[in-house]
């Protein structure tokens, strides 16, 4: 997770295993966490494990206010 911490906001590209499995870490680690994911079935995984919001694209997100980003 490079240097996010509890607290920070952290945005997600891409609800595959290895953005399940960083949506998973950041909700541990106590870091608030939202997903892109335009792939139908995909989001319901990452819902189970904590993410806080899913966007169908990029184009669907509020203004910014990120302190990471990871594709």
């Amino acid at each position: 997770m490079a240097g996010a911490e509890p607290g920070n906001r952290v945005l997600v590209f891409g609800g595959g295993p290895i953005g399940v499995l960083t949506v998973y870490a950041c909700t541990m680690a106590g870091i608030a966490v939202e997903l892109v994911e335009p792939v139908a079935g995909r989001p319901e995984l990452a819902t189970r494990r904590g993410r806080s919001r899913v966007y169908e694209s990029a184009a669907g997100i509020p203004g910014g206010g990120f302190d990471w980003a990871w594709e």
